[in-house]
């Protein structure tokens, strides 16, 4: 099974999030996060709560076509948001 990393694995202060399509983008509190969703909501599990009003989150066919994304986490090079550096501490 695929590790989904999940807040607590984050360890920055802000939390940045765009959309590739519609160009919003922000920062939000790691803190306030944890507090509203818990330490062991994962990522993937946020991107609705971002998306929430993007009619792309939920296509005509179901199908998620929103490009809401957390840049701090993408390593372009071998696509795994483990190798990004300080953002994760690592797992045992």
């Amino acid at each position: 099974m695929t590790y989904q990393p999940k807040l607590a694995d984050f360890h920055k202060e802000r939390l940045m999030v765009e959309c590739g399509e519609c160009n919003r983008r922000g920062s939000y509190s790691v803190a306030r996060l944890i507090e509203r969703h818990g330490a062991g909501c994962t990522f993937f599990a946020l991107r609705p709560v971002f998306a929430h009003n993007c009619p792309l989150m939920r296509g005509p066919n179901g199908q998620d076509r929103c490009k809401v994304r957390f840049p701090q986490l993408i390593d372009l090079g071998s696509g795994s948001p483990f190798t990004a550096g300080d953002v994760y501490r690592k797992k045992p």
